[in-house]
């Protein structure tokens, strides 16, 4: 299967990101703290609070889009993913 260079930015998971970029992406994990000075967070992922350290940390909270408030249009109408 052939995929435009478009579509490889677009469509990644954990696993191309590692793959690709030496990432370590973990969805739905919450970091429930920060410390600076020794470069860890802790992190909360189903019930259980652990320590990690970092080299450099990038945060990337979730987002929901925006429904315009428009007479007629329903989330599930307007092709956005809620």
């Amino acid at each position: 299967m052939v995929h435009s260079p478009q579509l490889l930015l677009l469509v990644q998971t954990p696993e191309t990101l590692a793959a690709r970029f030496q990432l370590d992406v973990r969805p739905n994990h919450e970091v429930t703290a920060i410390l600076t000075d020794e470069k860890k967070v802790e992190v909360q992922h189903d019930g259980i609070r652990t320590m990690e350290s970092y080299d450099v940390l990038l945060l990337s909270p979730g987002a929901k889009p925006f429904v315009p408030p428009i007479a007629g249009l329903s989330a599930r109408d307007s092709g956005a993913a809620i």
